[in-house]
């Protein structure tokens, strides 16, 4: 009994960092992209460069959920802040977490069944 459940746990494990590690590059490209977008939009940058038109083009697929909640303080000219933006961070970095955190409360809760089954299995046979 005790083998079966170690065969399930071993890849779990490999899973389990594969994902947590995944999820944190997606974490980390989302934050850029976002952070970027207000950088710019404060900085007042030109739109029609390549690379402020492609942040801003991802930026702005991010942004959907989040859209209509705040409206833009407008600065000067081209400038403003853009507090839809930091609300996505804000709201993504909740999300994240409370999946992470989900995450972790089952894979630690199947490493902990897998060790109580160890124990078990060793005093079986001890």
């Amino acid at each position: 009994m005790g083998s079966c459940c170690m065969e399930i746990v071993k890849p779990l494990d490999k899973i389990r960092t594969v994902v947590k590690n995944i999820s944190l590059l997606g974490v980390v490209l989302v934050f850029f992209f976002l952070g970027m977008r207000f950088i710019l939009r404060l900085a007042g940058a030109e739109e029609s460069n390549i690379f402020t038109v492609t942040i801003y083009a991802v930026a702005a697929a991010l942004k959907v959920p989040f859209l209509g909640i705040f409206p833009n303080l407008r600065l000067y000219e081209d400038a403003s802040i853009d507090f839809v933006s930091l609300f996505s961070i804000f709201g993504y970095w909740a999300t994240f977490a409370v999946i992470y955190v989900a995450f972790e409360i089952v894979t630690r809760t199947f490493i902990r069944l897998r060790n109580i089954d160890n124990n078990y299995s060793q005093m079986e046979r001890g």
